[in-house]
């Protein structure tokens, strides 16, 4: 197995054969990070993890998912609860695509914008929930020196 376990559909877990419905499943568990600044599944057993990942698909969301996706819009919260469920009600496992495209979920999206290439980004996207800001103390270094060594070992190195 490859891949962040707790972006991983139940059926891959179970091995009982898988489609393009767990990229799907996927990209809701990636949304929902970028929304929420939190992983929708991780815990500190990867078992526990895989427990929730499968009650989720059987309706049974976990305490901080529902909780988020109540706070969040409407669509937002339809769209994920859409993508993180059974694969056989996930938007677009009949292969489908306006599904998604046609979604509530984006609504002002300019998809001939965006195949053309001509759709310019807003300068600071909107975020559905107002009180999602991600903790980045200490991720920066801004007091890293350069280096002051013997670096001949790499001269002509491009």
């Amino acid at each position: 197995m490859c891949g962040t376990p707790e972006f991983l559909a139940p059926e891959f877990i179970f091995s009982r054969g898988y489609d393009q419905r767990v990229d799907w499943w996927a990209f809701g568990c990636v949304l929902y990070e970028m929304l929420f600044a939190a992983s929708p599944f991780v815990t500190n057993d990867l078992k526990t993890t895989f427990t929730r990942i499968c009650d989720a698909a059987s309706g049974k969301l976990p305490s901080n998912m529902r909780e988020d996706l109540n706070q969040t819009d409407e669509s937002a919260s339809k769209f994920l609860r859409g993508l993180i469920c059974n694969k056989e009600s996930r938007l677009a496992s009949s292969g489908n695509l306006t599904e998604i495209t046609h979604h509530a979920y984006f609504e002002d999206f300019q998809w001939n914008q965006f195949r053309e290439a001509t759709m310019k980004p807003p300068p600071m996207p909107a975020n559905k929930v107002a009180s999602a800001k991600p903790d980045h103390t200490g991720f920066f270094q801004s007091d890293v020196s350069p280096f002051q060594g013997d670096d001949s070992e790499f001269s002509g190195f491009v």
